[in-house]
């Protein structure tokens, strides 16, 4: 995806804003959604709380076409 569009998907100036930019489009992980995360050292259950966005994909369309968006999707869920 990021070659194809020559830019990242999620683009943070530093490791915490990359993570969160990737809780903001996919949601902020959770027992339910990644069994175990809640266990993890760095994982933080003061994190923000942000839930999926349905149109995530979409901006990515014109430039991935169908089957790019499928593999993106395959690849993230």
């Amino acid at each position: 995806m990021e070659m194809a569009n020559r830019k990242p998907l999620f683009q943070g100036d530093s490791e915490i804003d990359q993570i969160f930019k990737i809780f903001k489009g996919k949601g902020t992980p959770d027992n339910v959604t990644w069994p175990g995360i809640e266990e993890f050292p760095e994982f933080k259950r003061s994190f923000p709380k942000w839930i999926a966005q349905p149109d995530l994909y979409a901006p990515l369309e014109r430039s991935l076409g169908a089957d790019g968006i499928n593999l993106l999707k395959q690849m993230w869920e």
